[in-house]
């Protein structure tokens, strides 16, 4: 009966949890677009589907991991970033999002970027000392765990949130396109719901192996800026950066503080194309 009732309400969680973009917005633009590796990655009993550019020079190379409600294609302001500095990419999308196979769960997406890791190793034969792992907004959270697990050269973590009923009840007094009325009844009761997906970063954040960049707007019009705080306040070791301007809905705002982040880093002065 246990295992009836928890898969019922798995049913029921998904939905409510993942609201994965399958259609492909645009496809690669401008100077990248024929520099692309368009790939399929084997992982577990899924099929990912990830865009990889090859870094200049020995540049460090970036898994970037987008946010719930997007795809590898929602966010090429990011890449086109990466790419005008010289840094490499991988852009994956998670099982059951965009043109991956399989049904997303937590576990499930953790499992994916160990695979995006250990591609990046074994197929393009980068160490640790060069991957860095760059997550916006669920993205963030996956990151976050991620981290935990691997050695990174170093972590962003972009319009994130502390865990998943905190986001919840924070989207719930959004305007976003998906919060119908009964969804945001749920979301603003969300802490007394029995979630089994948690993407609980605020449980874990402090476990993180390598240097980390927390960054948020004010003016986040999906996740409030506090849990960003809260987070980086447990992970006392993080740079923390909490700017006047900018929104969840594009990352440019932020790209000036991630950049010197970057070369920081990797001591690699990456701020203009090699």
């Amino acid at each position: 009966m246990k295992t009836l009732f928890k898969n019922i309400w798995l049913r029921i969680e998904e939905p409510l949890v993942f609201h994965p973009l399958r259609k492909t917005l645009a496809e690669p633009t401008g100077k990248i677009k024929h520099k692309i590796e368009n790939l399929y990655i084997k992982s577990g009993n899924s099929t990912l589907n990830a865009w990889y550019l090859h870094p200049k020079g020995n540049n460090p190379v970036v898994i970037y991991c987008h946010g719930q409600g997007e795809n590898i294609s929602s966010m090429q302001q990011s890449y086109d970033f990466m790419e005008e500095r010289g840094l490499g990419f991988l852009a994956v999308d998670y099982t059951g999002h965009g043109n991956s196979t399989g049904h997303p769960t937590e576990e499930k997406i953790y499992s994916d970027i160990d695979t995006c890791v250990e591609y990046l190793k074994n197929e393009k034969h980068f160490d640790m000392s060069k991957i860095i792992i760059w997550g916006r907004s669920m993205g963030g959270a996956i990151a976050i765990e991620a981290s935990t697990r691997h050695s990174f050269l170093g972590t962003i973590v972009e319009s994130s949130f502390t865990n998943i009923k905190d986001a919840g009840v924070s989207l719930s007094y959004s305007n976003h396109e998906a919060m119908g009325p009964i969804r945001r009844i749920l979301f603003r009761n969300a802490h007394y719901m029995p979630v089994t997906q948690n993407f609980d970063s605020y449980s874990k954040i402090d476990r993180v192996k390598s240097p980390m960049l927390i960054i948020h707007s004010k003016q986040d019009e999906l996740i409030n800026f506090e849990q960003a705080q809260k987070n980086a306040r447990k992970a006392d070791f993080a740079k923390f950066v909490l700017l006047d301007e900018g929104g969840h809905y594009y990352s440019s705002w932020a790209f000036d503080e991630i950049e010197k982040f970057i070369n920081q880093l990797s001591r690699v002065e990456v701020s203009q194309p090699l």
